[in-house]
């Protein structure tokens, strides 16, 4: 069984946490299913062979939807192999799962970068700063495709961009850098949730994510990602925020979204990603990076950037990898894994390991800073 990860920069890969049953799995066997899927042990290190070429710009996310895996980012060239002859594919393309043949009719053409994408096995949606969509300028920021990459029109478009999607159920929520959805005008504070069916605004979903986290340094109020329990319960995001919902978190909250009645602030809180607590470097306006639930949503993970600030005698989340307990209240993780300087990107779950990606040279490295100790 291979793993495709909710993958959005290239780096290093580690794999971080205690595996208690381990089974070297080899590159092909099977397509992996999905992010937040459990795999019963740790991928093969050798990669498959036959996975197409991005020629420019970045991968951002890649989503599986069947036995097609669809690609998303800022590229507007791939080809089958690297020698191979280029095909045009602005910011999103889609190869088979099991050979890695580029689909030949699978062409949305999106007019600016993809950041996100999300399925709920029938469509894909995507998030971003695009402003068009196969030609149709009013698709703006979020949209509905078809698996064979068709645009479903009728999604309601912020007024900024999207850095995450989600989709459980006929929710799809959005989180980014907005203030409202139109039109008819609805206000939404970085974070909202549209009706797959109809395109609609939810009302029940109005949790609004202000402020910053360190007024010294300032920035832009944004999402910079977020996920959703797989049974749909709970949300954690984490960016550039000081408050949710009024109440104060700093970079880290978690939501309750109730299957009727409205979305709110859960009671889950940690002061460790405040301004507080840490010293990160301040040409980062959120030191967060990524956040994943676990497959059986008891736990999730959380990267960051920022420098190694002290490390673990300063007791910094600063370029570190943290898990925390779903059903705590918050407060402490229950492990952190150093990098020693170095970020990490991404992270995604499969149950028996949690993969990370980035530009890290180290691995549980939390007493020196840009080298190894």
């Amino acid at each position: 069984m291979s793993l495709v990860m909710r993958t959005r920069r290239r780096g290093m890969v580690a794999v971080v946490g205690a595996v208690s049953a381990v089974a070297l799995l080899g590159a092909g066997l099977a397509p992996a299913q999905a992010v937040n899927t459990a795999q019963p042990g740790v991928v093969s290190t050798n990669p498959a062979d036959w996975t197409p070429q991005v020629m420019n710009g970045s991968v951002n996310a890649i989503v599986q939807i069947g036995n097609t895996v669809v690609a998303a980012g800022t590229f507007t060239t791939v080809r089958q192999t690297l020698t191979g002859t280029d095909v045009a594919r602005n910011r999103v393309f889609a190869f088979d799962a099991t050979t890695g043949a580029i689909d030949p009719s699978f062409n949305p053409n999106f007019g600016g970068s993809v950041n996100s994408l999300t399925t709920d096995g029938t469509f894909v949606y995507a998030g971003g700063s695009f402003t068009s969509v196969s030609g149709n300028t009013a698709v703006k920021r979020v949209a509905k495709l078809t698996a064979a990459g068709t645009l479903v029109p009728g999604l309601k478009a912020p007024n900024g961009p999207v850095s995450e999607v989600v989709v459980r159920g006929n929710r799809l929520y959005v989180g980014g850098a907005f203030t409202s959805f139109a039109a008819p005008t609805v206000a939404r504070a970085n974070f909202a949730a549209l009706d797959t069916a109809t395109g609609a605004v939810v009302a029940d979903v109005n949790v609004p994510f202000t402020g910053v986290y360190d007024p010294a340094i300032g920035g832009t109020t944004s999402i910079k990602r977020f996920d959703v329990s797989p049974d749909g319960s709970r949300l954690v995001a984490v960016g550039n925020f000081g408050a949710v919902g009024g109440q104060p978190h700093g970079q880290v909250a978690m939501l309750d979204l109730p299957t009727a009645g409205p979305a709110a602030v859960a009671a889950w809180n940690t002061t460790r990603f405040d301004a507080d607590h840490n010293d990160c470097a301040a040409v980062f306006d959120t030191f967060t990076r990524d956040i994943d639930f676990s497959p059986d949503g008891s736990y999730f993970v959380i990267s960051t950037t920022g420098a190694f600030a002290g490390g673990v005698y300063s007791n910094t989340m600063c370029d570190s990898t943290s898990r925390w307990e779903s059903a705590s209240a918050g407060g402490d993780p229950s492990w952190i894994a150093y990098t020693g300087g170095d970020t990490t990107y991404g992270v995604a779950i499969t149950g028996s390991a949690v993969y990370v990606g980035g530009h890290m040279r180290w691995q549980n490295n939390p007493y020196q800073g840009d080298q190894a100790g």
